[in-house]
């Protein structure tokens, strides 16, 4: 099979499986973590499907799916804050206020996207190959170190909030902990393979560690009875 198509394929599939993921987590209520860990499919669901469109995308296009995916990049380090946070046992109790500071770096990350120099993109050119639209070349702005910071950040506080639940709990609890310290990590390994140019630009891993890591949480629900 030729690689675009298969790469395009597997991004499509991925879409749907973390999409019937979400749809699987809802269906979990009112168990706790269930919304949680619907919210982080989803997201995941939509910073796949993003990627696909912008692959599909004219190269004068690609801009705004670009922009868009990063909303939904850090929806997704949120959702798997608040999962990993509710399932150590230590949920957070969301008020409004504690819903606008979470969401406040991606949400102004994303506006300040649409416009080069305003602090998140300085500039990003955009290229085919393969029969694919990817952007070869992104001048980061300072804004985007603290969007991707606080994205790390994110994450290795979820890793802990596991770690620290497994120790905490019985033997249980220790499997469900390996499958969800997994389902952290893989994403974030594919992030590195991409940024550090380890991975072809044009065919982004991210989509199949999101799958991983949905996976992996899905295994730890089902199989572990979390």
């Amino acid at each position: 099979m030729i690689p675009h198509v298969a790469y395009l394929l597997l991004i499509a599939v991925t879409a749907f499986l973390m999409l019937g993921i979400a749809v699987y987590g809802r269906s979990l209520r009112p168990a706790e973590g269930a919304r949680e860990f619907s919210w982080y499919a989803g997201a995941g669901a939509a910073w796949v499907a993003l990627v696909g469109a912008m692959a599909l995308a004219p190269v004068d296009d690609a801009r705004v799916w670009l922009n868009v995916k990063y909303l939904a990049i850090g929806c997704t380090f949120v959702a798997a804050y608040l999962f990993a946070s509710t399932h150590a046992g230590r949920p957070l109790r969301l008020t409004r206020l504690r819903v606008v500071a979470l969401f406040a770096i991606p949400i102004v990350g994303h506006f300040l996207s649409w416009r080069d120099g305003a602090g998140m993109l300085n500039a990003v050119t955009f290229e085919r190959a393969d029969d694919l639209t990817y952007a070869s070349r992104v001048d980061f702005g300072a804004f985007y170190w603290v969007f991707a910071g606080y994205g790390y950040c994110l994450i290795l506080a979820s890793i802990a909030a596991i770690v620290g639940g497994m120790r905490r709990g019985a033997r249980l609890a220790r499997a469900q902990g390996v499958w969800l310290v997994l389902g952290a990590i893989v994403p974030l390994l594919s992030n590195v393979l991409l940024l550090t140019g380890v991975a072809p630009r044009q065919f982004d891993p991210m989509p199949f560690g999101l799958a991983v890591s949905a996976a992996a949480f899905w295994w730890a629900a089902s199989r572990h009875g979390m």
